[in-house]
């Protein structure tokens, strides 16, 4: 029998069609962009060793790193923060020989730079690099720093809450996988219904006003294309609207269940979840789920034992116990 031919190859992402983009990772001539959460690609390929990314970082924030992630037949690798530059690191080692479900994703946060992947560079065997087949429903997560993840990766005292966040913890990202079904993370930290965000010396934004986009904090011409639509929403926003007055929040919540609605369809079920970090959105997320139809309620534990003052690990595990229970409970997909 003929020995499998390994060769040392480097992967372009720029125009090849031989993986699949998760999230809202946007291909580019100059590789593929990692705007939000979990954005990445996905592909099979027969290879043994080790993987090595370059990716590139357009500004450096020491409070705000970009940080990527290699995970191979579901087991992630380490994952190493990346300043600003292009560099090459090795995400991935001990990788047997045989075809393995390769995923390059980054897992931290959105922010204002732009964050992208370059190339691969692995031992392989030439052509056999192939996408994996998109499933057949989407979850889509809209929220703030907890679906963010801040706070699962460091202790409650962490001055750098937003390097803490590791998507992949996530009850979004964790709860798609449960159910089989792809995702978008649509998060960003300190966001709300009214409660707008964003750099100081850059515009502001609530929710409602970046959804569209693809990331409006580095490009506020480039919207997103929306090439499938979500067959469920989890809305888990509402912590950051606390100071704000009743009367300018609640109309900023219905306005944009109205416009998730245009988008992804008038009947796409809405999962309004709260309570993570504080009960402070009750009276809205239990009044919106009496009144408009096919939004859901969920109210889980209080977690606040992370960095920053965030929920921890467990208590992104428990977070994702308690959606995946209301989705079937409620029969939601």
């Amino acid at each position: 029998m003929e020995k499998t031919a390994y060769k040392k190859l480097t992967v372009r992402f720029d125009k090849a069609k031989n993986y699949r983009l998760l999230g809202r990772a946007l291909q580019t001539k100059g590789g593929v962009i990692l705007d939000w959460s979990a954005d990445g690609v996905e592909f099979q390929l027969d290879c043994a060793g080790t993987i090595a990314l370059t990716v590139f970082v357009s500004e450096e924030n020491p409070k705000y790193m970009a940080r990527f992630r290699v995970i191979v037949d579901d087991e992630p690798g380490e994952a190493a923060f990346v300043r600003k530059g292009t560099h090459t690191l090795t995400y991935f080692r001990g990788i047997r020989p045989g075809v393995h479900t390769v995923r390059i994703l980054k897992d931290s946060a959105v922010s204002g730079r732009e964050t992208r992947l370059i190339s691969m560079t692995v031992t392989a065997v030439p052509g056999s690099m192939q996408p994996t087949k998109p499933k057949k429903k989407l979850l889509e997560v809209i929220g703030d720093s907890i679906s963010c993840g801040y706070g699962v990766d460091g202790d409650p005292t962490s001055p750098t809450t937003s390097n803490s966040a590791v998507a992949i913890q996530t009850f979004g990202y964790r709860a798609a996988e449960a159910l089989g079904m792809d995702y978008a993370l649509v998060v960003k930290g300190s966001i709300g219904f009214a409660k707008k965000t964003g750099h100081k010396d850059r515009p502001k934004y609530k929710m409602e006003e970046i959804y569209a986009y693809q990331n409006r904090y580095r490009d506020a011409k480039k919207r997103y294309n929306f090439p499938r639509k979500a067959d469920l929403i989890i809305l888990a926003l509402g912590a950051n609207d606390g100071g704000l007055p009743p009367e300018e929040v609640e109309p900023a919540a219905r306005s944009l269940l109205r416009y998730l609605r245009e988008i992804n369809g008038r009947k796409t079920p809405i999962l309004l979840m709260y309570g993570m970090m504080s009960p402070t959105i009750e009276w809205l997320d239990q009044k919106l789920g009496a009144e408009i139809p096919d939004a859901y309620v969920l109210k889980v534990p209080q977690n606040r034992f992370g960095a920053g003052h965030h929920p921890n690990v467990w208590g992104q595990d428990r977070f994702t116990e308690e959606v995946l229970a209301a989705i079937e409970r409620y029969k939601l997909v």
